[in-house]
């Protein structure tokens, strides 16, 4: 396993002719973005599974806080601007839970239209994120 073997064929194939190294093998597409298949979860591994678990465990604590915050508006407001904009600095736990469950959902989506590769780093991208929120959180 080569030092480039982790990262996405068509990254990979754009940085080898620099190195020196032929490429693995014929692009079908000249452009960085990944081409996206019918949703299915045929070609899921374990860890896919598994991030994606991680990723909506953080996804639930997240909710969890922002349900708890939302009670307290004296004390507590909404920080993420995309939601603000939508929602004000204190929305509703009928529109908490509709964001949620939209972001879940469409994530879960997103998730299985990606080539393998491209899953495993937006999931990492994704938990790190989420994690990030989490921790921050008040």
């Amino acid at each position: 396993m080569g030092p480039l073997d982790s990262y996405p064929s068509e990254l990979q194939s754009m940085v080898r002719p620099y190195l020196g190294q032929p490429e693995a093998q014929p692009r079908s597409q000249s452009s960085l973005f990944p081409e996206f298949h019918k949703p299915t979860f045929s070609d899921w591994t374990i860890e896919d599974k598994a991030r994606q678990g991680l990723y909506y465990g953080l996804l639930g604590a997240d909710w969890a806080q922002t349900e708890k915050y939302s009670r307290d508006p004296q004390r507590y407001h909404e920080t993420n601007p995309l939601i603000t904009h939508f929602t004000g600095p204190h929305p509703s736990r009928g529109q908490i839970n509709n964001i949620v469950a939209g972001t879940a959902l469409g994530h879960l989506l997103l998730m299985t239209t990606l080539p393998s590769e491209w899953r495993k780093f937006i999931q990492e991208l994704s938990i790190l994120g989420e994690g990030a929120v989490v921790l921050t959180n008040p």
